[in-house]
């Protein structure tokens, strides 16, 4: 059997969830089921199975691996449209689609990471369905108490993966080519864990370590792994193996930069044909739990190496994010946050535990509630205030709900749409961001976010599971309004929690604003992710992690330019443009792209600005004018070797 033909095996004694699946999919009724499992149990192979049998009897049979979908609303229901055939921007319109081709089944594999859209998932995409469609989401967590709630007119199922019956484990084993006594001893280390046997099928050559049967269930795949690894005898298989650990998707460019001394395609597929890849049309996977235990075994054991590594993919990652078109940006920007070990932003875009909440837009009977957990925490002129805020801009607020479906908590945010509303500005806070935007203004086509509250019923803005919820659904708003995203202000009462934390991801303190008393005094701050939007500020993030150094002659809070011992200030077109340039070190840049990405799409094509601007900024610059180098007939290049300097 060859090492591909046994990793299919990974679902062999499913045969009883696997029938379960089909008939509660084959109704004439509409149905929607959660599968789920810890890592390792066989859902992804389940679900392959399941689609391919429904295809052979007459189904349209989708199957989508969520990993790979851009999680917000655009980017899903483009995702969609590739697989089923059409340009979609509605549920609507996907539902019209899906409403023609019969029988469909739609498979969502690794639901979770696209936690960020699961109330829309919830409350808009599922119930747009068609009666002809079934919806199958396989996740590592069972779904929240809010999809029982939801309005769906067809059956609601769940189905949990446990470990495989002794039967089904051996049976696995056997066909795998290892014989009935040695069998036994395997699942006795295994213990039906299906990653796990397939694991111990390839690592041990006896099953009679005794240290291994009495590890705990949940390390038995970490320390399996780490002996495969251990007994992978040729040591350009290991290096490729290892530098897989630190990537979210392996790819051959990735690969080069991260080996550049052996040839990529040759290390490819030697990864290809391991057993615990999976290939996909972004490049191979190594399993997730495989691929965890090898990168922490690496980072402790060679901490060095495991930083080298990182900081290669990295440089790898920012060329290919600024060549990337709109319809591929998200796979990069994923592989680069993946690069990340902060939780503070690794959690809030891939998280790993069980949500608890869900978060969905407020509704007018939520107004009561809103305000009684405002007055508890913020008291009565707050309480005011947020009662305005209602009246003004509803549709700024978002509820946490608990598994009774009662409010837990909300979250405030306002956008640049806002900017109109008289009564928010009214509002002490609000009205000190407006000046501070009114001071250091943002392009045509930037947005800005005003994060102007969160509180818990129970806990009021102090770090609990329901402010990470609403932390969780605002970085979804992040990431559907990127690349225009600009910056975003909040504000806190106690500072304390959340400074370190902040400042680590770029915020800078304005000042403390009261609302009328000592008492209600708040700390407000702003985050600018520049130019770039938030892609530019994960680079920022994930280059600082690294070590790597980020611009020495800008300085992104202050917005200032660093000569030397002195600061320059510049405007906020020579400090876009500057930043725009550097960003592109070594690349010619027409002078139309910096028109039409630094100042907008209203910008006139036809004028000297941006040589005007450039004239302005070597004048500034000084002795370090030549940082800027005009390329004749087409536009600038910061070159390679000023960039080393600059960046």
């Amino acid at each position: 059997m060859s090492p591909q033909d046994r990793h299919d095996e990974t679902f062999v004694g499913r045969a009883e969830e696997l029938s379960f699946l089909t008939k509660l999919t084959s109704g004439r009724l509409p149905s929607v089921t959660f599968i789920s499992g810890i890592g390792g149990m066989g859902k992804s192979r389940l679900l392959e199975a399941f689609a391919s049998q429904r295809r052979a009897r007459g189904a349209t049979a989708v199957l989508i691996d969520c990993s790979f979908v851009e999680p917000t609303e655009r980017g899903f229901i483009q995702e969609l449209g590739r697989a089923v055939g059409g340009e979609f921007t509605t549920c609507a319109e996907a539902s019209s689609r899906l409403a023609g081709l019969g029988d469909v089944v739609l498979v969502f594999d690794d639901v979770e990471s696209i936690r960020l859209l699961d109330t829309w998932l919830r409350r808009s995409f599922v119930p747009a369905m068609p009666p002809n469609v079934h919806v199958v989401f396989g996740g590592r967590t069972p779904p929240i108490s809010a999809w029982l709630q939801m309005p769906w007119r067809g059956p609601f199922h769940t189905l949990e993966l446990g470990p495989l019956a002794e039967a089904d484990a051996l049976a696995l084993l056997q066909r795998s080519g290892i014989d009935a006594g040695r069998a036994t001893r395997v699942n006795r280390v295994a213990r039906g864990h299906p990653l796990a046997l397939t694991l111990a099928a390839i690592t041990l050559e006896r099953a009679t370590d005794p240290e291994l049967e009495e590890l705990a269930f949940h390390r038995i795949v970490d320390e399996l792994a780490r002996r495969h690894l251990s007994e992978i005898d040729d040591p350009t298989t290991r290096r490729a193996v290892e530098a897989a650990s630190v990537l979210r998707r392996v790819t051959a460019p990735l690969l080069a930069a991260m080996l550049p001394d052996v040839a990529p395609g040759d290390v490819y597929e030697r990864l290809r044909v391991m057993p615990l890849m999976r290939l996909s049309q972004d490049g191979l996977h190594l399993h997730d739990a495989v691929r965890d235990a090898i990168a922490a075994e690496l980072r402790s054991s060679d901490p060095d190496k495991y930083l080298s590594l990182r900081r290669a993919c990295w440089s790898r990652l920012i060329r290919e994010l600024r060549t990337a078109p709109q319809s591929e940006l998200w796979r990069h920007t994923a592989d680069l946050i993946y690069l990340l070990e902060n939780p503070a932003v690794r959690e809030a875009f891939f998280p790993s535990g069980a949500q608890s909440f869900a978060v969905e837009p407020a509704r007018d009977g939520d107004e009561t509630a809103v305000l009684a957990i405002t007055e508890k925490h913020d008291g009565a002129i707050a309480a005011h205030n947020t009662a305005n805020w209602w009246k003004t801009a509803k549709d700024a607020f978002h509820v946490v709900r608990d598994r009774d479906g009662k409010v837990a908590g909300y979250y405030v945010l306002f956008s640049s749409k806002h900017i109109g509303c008289r009564d928010v500005f009214e509002d002490p806070i609000m009205a000190q961001w407006g000046a501070h935007l009114a001071s250091q203004p943002v392009a045509e086509h930037e947005n800005v976010f005003f994060l102007r509250r969160w509180l818990s019923r129970s806990e009021g803005e102090s770090p609990s599971a329901v402010q990470a919820a609403c932390w969780l659904d605002v970085k979804r708003s992040y990431l559907a309004h990127r690349p225009h995203l600009r910056r975003v202000y909040l504000s806190v009462r106690n500072v304390e929690p959340y400074a370190a934390a902040a400042t680590e991801l770029g915020f800078s303190v304005l000042s403390d604003c009261s609302m009328g008393t000592a008492a209600d005094s708040y700390t407000t701050a702003v985050l600018d992710f520049g130019p770039a939007s938030v892609d530019g500020w994960f680079e920022r993030l994930v280059a600082r992690e690294l070590g790597i150094a980020t611009s020495s002659i800008l300085d992104l809070g202050a917005r200032e330019m660093i000569a030397g011992s002195h600061r320059v200030a510049l405007t906020r077109r020579e400090f876009d443009t500057l930043y725009y340039l550097i960003q592109r070190s070594g690349d010619v840049v027409g002078r139309e792209d910096i028109l039409n990405d630094v100042w907008g799409d209203n910008a006139d094509v036809g004028s000297n600005v941006v040589d005007v601007t450039i004239r302005s900024l070597r004048k500034k610059l000084k002795e370090r004018s030549s940082l800027i180098e005009t390329v004749s007939g087409i536009g600038y290049r910061v070159s390679g070797d000023h960039a080393t300097q600059a960046l």
